[in-house]
C-alpha cells in the first residue's frame, strides 16, 4: 500500500489543486522532515508548533489533513482535537 501511495504523483483535491496537510510537531527536525517529504510529493504544506497554533492555522486555512503529534506544549494533540 505504501509503494502504491510513493508512486502516485497527482494528487489533487476536489477543487483540482494540490491537497493542503497540515503538520504540527513541537520538535522543529520531525515538523521540517515531515513537510519536506510531503512537499517533494506534490501536496501543499502549513505547519504549526503546538495545538494552539494548530487550531489557529485549521480554522484559518480549512487544511485538507491534519498530521498532529499527540505530545506537545501549551495545548496538547489531544485536546486540539477536541477543539
Amino acid at each position: 500500500m505504501i509503494s502504491n501511495l510513493e508512486t502516485q504523483q497527482n494528487h489533487s483535491s476536489p477543487s483540482g489543486r494540490p491537497p493542503v496537510v497540515l503538520v504540527v510537531d513541537d520538535v522543529v527536525h520531525g515538523r521540517a522532515l515531515c513537510a519536506e517529504y510531503l512537499e517533494l510529493r506534490g501536496f501543499r504544506v502549513l505547519t504549526a508548533d503546538d495545538g494552539l497554533g494548530a487550531v489557529d492555522v485549521a480554522l484559518a486555512m480549512r487544511p485538507d489533513v491534519i498530521l498532529m503529534d499527540l505530545s506537545m506544549p501549551v495545548i496538547d494533540g489531544w485536546e486540539a482535537t477536541r477543539l
